[in-house]
């Protein structure tokens, strides 16, 4: 696989888009990324790093970067050099994603970078649910901001 830029290149197009559209209430962004790309612990179960290290490789760079364009993008706007049209954003990172039906009561875990949740799989079902009712319906409520 080549070099991967779509979520990076996207996440460039969408701020560029806020800037000139200077919406009056600034959405909180969320984005899916991918475990295993994190900085801090190890958050795939060990089995799965040589499969994230080398056959992902290139898919997660482009998450990286795509993080790491929202992180810029606030800096630049605490420091004043920049004015940022988001709330803020959420990164959502689920081991590897599965088209299963959900679960009558999902099992998703839940982590921080800090603290990370470690599992090898999810239904995207499951990840959609869960982005809805703790980030949609409650519009985030800053709890995960």
């Amino acid at each position: 696989m080549g070099k991967v830029t779509i979520c990076a290149e996207a996440m460039t197009s969408i701020l560029s888009a806020l800037a000139d559209l200077k919406p009056l209430r600034r959405p909180l962004i969320t984005v899916i990324s991918s475990t295993g790309i994190s900085a801090g612990p190890r958050d795939v179960p060990l089995l799965l790093v040589p499969l994230y290290k080398v056959i992902l490789h290139n898919a997660h760079q482009d998450k990286h970067n795509m993080e790491q364009i929202l992180t810029d993008s606030l800096a630049e706007s605490a420091s004043g050099r920049k004015e940022t049209w988001m709330r803020g954003f959420v990164t959502v990172r689920p081991s590897l994603l599965t088209n299963g039906p959900a679960l009558e009561q999902p099992k998703v875990r839940v982590g921080t970078l800090t603290k990370p949740a470690v599992g090898y799989t999810v239904s995207r079902e499951d990840v959609g649910k869960w982005i809805f009712d703790e980030l949609v319906a409650n519009e985030g409520r800053d709890r995960w901001v």
